[in-house]
């Protein structure tokens, strides 16, 4: 984000654009080996889009001072939770 010059909602968009095409590609290889629970993966997709898609909303919304304080948080609870173990 820093090196491109990119605001926060710009590299996120970037970022997902990246774990798509990863996840495509991951996909490819571990069901062509036949590892892929298709009935779980369907579930966790549906999940995963309805939550980006309220994201993706929110960030727009709210504007790139909202998603840095939410970064933020979410790192200190993080650093929080492994101190703490």
């Amino acid at each position: 984000m820093l090196v491109g010059g990119w605001d926060l909602v710009r590299a996120n968009s970037i970022k997902v654009s990246v774990i798509l095409l990863m996840g495509i590609v991951a996909l490819a290889v571990f069901a062509r080996s036949g590892m892929v629970d298709w009935r779980a993966g369907a579930i966790l997709g549906a999940g995963n889009m309805v939550g980006a898609w309220y994201g993706a909303r929110s960030a727009v919304r709210m504007g790139p001072g909202w998603i840095r304080g939410v970064m933020i948080a979410m790192a200190t609870l993080a650093a929080a939770k492994l101190l703490a173990k």
